[in-house]
């Protein structure tokens, strides 16, 4: 039997944070975000308490492409790699992987720190423990006791 997951109910575990984002269609709450995968991860973020980042981030010193998500206060953004196993997407061809790499680069340059997430990671929950140990190792060394 498959059991559906409550969107609602809070997890026992991080594994456990799985989604069905049609359900986040829709709702105010996820203004900014623009893809499923992107609501799916967000969601993943509050629910496990983790600090709230803006969607659609533009790096104040490259403004052209936005980020899927950043954190100022961090000097973080995620990048969602959704399609990566769809023919010709935006982030498995020639093109795509030179501007995915230019993008990555410039973001470094910066002096900032960026994430890459496929579907499989988000989902799988691996995503949500990176940013968990992320935001854990901030805050011991910043001597934050809360992850807000």
């Amino acid at each position: 039997m498959v059991r559906k997951s409550n969107p609602h109910r809070r997890p026992r575990s991080r594994r456990e944070i799985v989604i069905d984002p049609s359900a986040l269609v829709g709702d105010d709450a996820f203004a900014g975000c623009e893809t499923d995968l992107e609501r799916k991860f967000l969601w993943q973020l509050r629910v496990a308490g983790l600090p709230e980042p803006t969607p659609q981030y533009r790096l104040k010193e490259y403004r052209r492409s936005p980020y899927d998500f950043g954190w100022e206060d961090h000097r973080l953004v995620v990048e969602l790699q959704g399609g990566v196993w769809m023919r010709k997407s935006g982030h498995n061809t020639g093109n795509g992987i030179t501007r995915d790499c230019r993008k990555l680069n410039r973001t470094t340059m910066a002096g900032w720190k960026q994430f890459n997430f496929t579907t499989n990671m988000v989902d799988s929950g691996e995503a949500l423990d990176i940013m968990i140990k992320f935001f854990e190792k901030e805050n011991k060394n910043n001597g934050n006791n809360g992850s807000k």
